[in-house]
């Protein structure tokens, strides 16, 4: 294939995926941070491609994109009673949620509709959490919700810190994949959510600090494996500041199951420990000496 040919190739790449990506903002909005990770991460630092091509790809992808997202951010807007709204109308309650203590949930009771609305965490009630704090306001009042989460967040800093670490735990071994545990299927789901803590999500960590290893930082950085764990760096970035399950890092699993296939490549495994080269027996002879 032609320079011209490859280059055509990867545009139509490109922006295919820019559709897929806005229709991923559809499903979920951690689908975009996500992607945004990845492609900042791929264009900057992994090695391959110049920094102009890479920078033109992005853009396709992000101008594929753009048309399915405004219409998502319109439909948010006029929803969210003309109030800017990029695709999800309830972030700041999802924030508040994940920094208003140990709670199992929140109850949002609006004084406007004299109705009330309750959100939990299936991690949370599986850490044992039962407090439900009510609030006087809207779950989609999102100045009022994140207002009282930096309340809370400014009088128990350390807490908020550490919550928000916990959040980030219980999207990849901290809990059990919900809601599949809490029905007659739970046996076959923790067994399988054990075997990709060991597997897959261990080895993939091991094969990114091999590569450290043998390449240092700016090689680990530059490398494509990165690259390809990068989707993660932003689910973590979104449950941090949220709250945190198994469901929010799912559909990005097949990350893990790459990076633990090369990692199971590379791996050489001996059934007798080797035997001491001659070079170290005579320096253990000196030494004795």
């Amino acid at each position: 294939v032609s320079e011209r040919g490859r280059l055509g190739l990867a545009v139509i790449f490109a922006a295919s995926g820019g559709f897929l990506f806005s229709l991923a903002m559809l499903m979920k909005m951690v689908a975009a941070p996500a992607i945004l990770a990845f492609l900042g991460i791929h264009a900057l630092f992994t090695r391959g491609a110049s920094f102009r091509r890479k920078a033109v790809l992005v853009l396709v992808l992000l101008v594929a994109a753009a048309p399915l997202s405004k219409w998502q951010s319109d439909r948010c807007t006029r929803g969210n009673g003309n109030k800017f709204c990029p695709g999800s109308n309830k972030s700041g309650a999802d924030f508040m949620m994940g920094h208003i203590g140990r709670v199992q949930g929140v109850v949002w009771k609006d004084p406007k509709s004299r109705g009330s609305v309750g959100f939990g965490s299936p991690a949370a009630y599986q850490h044992g959490y039962r407090d439900k704090p009510e609030f006087a306001f809207s779950i989609t009042d999102n100045e009022a919700n994140r207002a009282e989460a930096w309340k809370w967040i400014r009088k128990h800093p350390a807490q908020a810190f550490v919550l928000s670490l916990e959040h980030v735990w219980d999207s990849f071994g901290g809990s059990l994949p919900w809601p599949a545990v809490a029905t007659g299927f739970w046996p076959g789901s923790q067994l399988f959510h054990y075997l990709f803590l060991g597997f897959l999500f261990f080895p993939s960590l091991v094969l990114l600090l091999d590569i450290a290893r043998q390449n240092g930082v700016v090689g680990l950085v530059r490398s494509t494996e990165l690259a390809l764990m990068a989707p993660i760096f932003g689910v973590v970035v979104s449950v941090m500041m949220a709250t945190g399950e198994v469901r929010y890092r799912a559909p990005w699993d097949m990350v893990f199951i790459v990076l633990a296939i090369e990692f199971y490549r590379r791996l050489r495994v001996r059934w007798h420990e080797p035997e001491p080269q001659k070079e170290e027996l005579e320096e253990k002879h000196a030494d004795a000496g």
